[in-house]
């Protein structure tokens, strides 16, 4: 009988059965590039902000099928083909896909990893085995950043070793030459994995992920399945549907998944989440840009404190306090997910609306309709109302997060801008780029229910809206209140900026 170290070990070289069919990857949206990315997954919230779900996660390339030697040929290909589309943007790679020759999956995360291509599992695809392993690869190009992405409604499964077939004792026949090659080949393997986990300051496969996949018998799965799981392999949520709230017991949720490395359960005894149910004693004090909430967290004892943002009575976002101005800058900012308790379930979060529930408005505000065009009927105000505010979030202030230019549709050939009178489109670029080589790290959140609309006869329409900005670059930060005032038109069914204007209206 083979000693069980080694029948492990040839698993592994072996991890998955040769598949009989090879995958597809093919090119799927190449007009638009989301380029986002969630940095060290703890501070950055990628191109949205940390009480709601992200701007839209596009699929450029889609890989659909079992893996087999030459798909990162073919991917390569793909790419190379698609080149002037591509530019200067960071690619997404979607999959769907359950799994096959695992030193092609190797292989394959390599070339993501060395090319800066982000990845996803979208709503209802599947990423098992192999696939998973090449999910974990997905980059970004600011210092190699992690660049994965998964749908509440997909599944990653890393799935255990197997061999392929039905071997016994009694007609297994092992050549000791074939046997000292497949171990060789293992131990390759596990290197390799190895080596995203450690040696570098980006844990692309934590050795805990490996020691679970290892752990699990020849039909187990390890899935991503809940916001513990997430938080801890470091894999960036979206597609969520249930609306985080602020409270007590959201924050102290948000200081267990910080802290005690975001576990469904604590201690030898196997003490159950939930952790927050009832929170110990809360103090709530006054800090200068709205409340800070500190806690006394178990299940080890001592403080977190965390600051809410605060606009009129408008909560616009929350961190953690740092009164010592260190690397943090005003404080550490965490995903909406850590507001949840580690062991909810993301099948539980998805659902039929990825949007997430804006933060209450103010008892003084009363929100005034938004006008759009006369409509035959097919258009309701209150979708067009949606499809304008999502213009704003995803294309316009999303636009402005990114490190590259935009999409060519966003502004008309030429655009009243500013003092700048009439200029060109590129002129509109030439002059946005200077300011993003200026401040390289910017974040902008639409006000809720700031937005207006105004109609203006055949002329275009006039929105002006409020935004919360926070820019910063290696030397010095910004924040404050803004406001823009928009032209859009409507050619082909989309909005088209036809001039701009704005202002700072305070400086925190």
């Amino acid at each position: 009988m083979m000693p069980r170290a080694l029948f492990v070990l040839l698993l592994v070289a072996t991890l998955f059965a040769q598949p009989t069919h090879a995958a597809t990857i093919k090119a799927v949206d190449l007009s638009r590039f989301d380029n986002q990315h969630n940095g060290s997954i703890d501070v950055d919230s990628g191109l949205g902000q940390n009480l709601r779900n992200e701007a839209d996660i596009v699929c450029n390339f889609l890989l659909e099928g079992p893996i087999e030697a030459g798909d990162t040929g073919r991917l390569k290909t793909a790419i190379d083909a698609n080149r002037d589309k591509v530019g200067t943007n960071t690619p997404r790679l979607c999959l769907h896909s359950p799994g096959g020759l695992f030193s092609e999956g190797l292989a394959l995360t390599r070339f993501l990893i060395d090319t800066q291509i982000g990845t996803a599992v979208p709503r209802n695809g599947q990423c098992y085995s192999s696939c998973a392993v090449i999910f974990m690869g997905g980059s970004y190009p600011w210092k190699g950043e992690i660049n994965r992405y998964l749908d509440a409604a997909g599944i990653v499964g890393f799935h255990a070793p197997y061999l392929p077939g039905k071997p016994t004792d009694d007609t297994e026949q092992t050549n000791r030459t074939e046997v000292r090659r497949t171990f060789t080949e293992a131990i390759d393997a596990i290197s390799s994995l190895v080596k995203l986990g450690v040696g570098n300051d980006v844990k692309r496969f934590p050795p805990e992920l490996l020691q679970e996949l290892l752990d699990k018998g020849p039909d187990d799965l390890f899935n991503i399945d809940t916001v513990g799981k997430a938080i801890r392999f470091r894999v960036h949520l979206y597609g969520i549907a249930r609306p985080p709230e602020i409270n007590e017991t959201s924050i102290c949720n948000a200081c267990v998944n910080m802290n005690y490395g975001a576990r469904e359960d604590y201690g030898t005894t196997g003490l159950t989440n939930d952790l927050c149910t009832h929170p110990g004693e809360a103090r709530w004090n006054q800090y200068p840009k709205g409340k800070r909430l500190t806690l006394d967290v178990a299940p080890r004892g001592g403080t977190c404190s965390v600051d809410v943002s605060l606009s009129g009575q408008t909560i616009t976002g929350w961190m953690f306090a740092n009164d010592e101005m260190s690397e943090w800058n005003d404080g550490l900012e965490l995903a909406y997910w850590y507001l949840l308790t580690p062991s909810t379930r993301l099948a539980d979060l998805a659902g039929a609306s990825p949007a997430i529930r804006s933060p209450p408005l103010p008892q003084d505000q009363d929100p005034q309709p938004v006008a759009g065009p006369s409509t035959s009927g097919t258009t309701s105000q209150d979708e067009f109302e949606r499809r304008l505010v999502e213009f704003l979030i995803k294309d316009y202030l999303g636009h402005g997060m990114a490190d590259h230019i935009g999409s060519a549709d966003l502004y008309a050939d030429s655009v009243t801008y500013y003092d700048k009178g009439r200029i060109t489109r590129d002129g509109v670029f030439a002059d946005q780029l200077s300011y993003y080589k200026k401040w390289p790290k910017r974040t902008y959140v639409l006000i809720p229910n700031s937005m207006r609309a105004t109609p203006n006869g055949n002329k275009p329409l006039e929105v002006s809206f409020r935004y919360t900005f926070q820019v910063a670059n290696a030397s010095k930060s910004a924040s404050g209140i803004g406001t823009t005032t928009l032209g859009i038109e409507i050619k082909d069914g989309r909005f088209v900026i036809v001039s701009e204007n704005g202002r700072v209206l305070e400086k925190y």
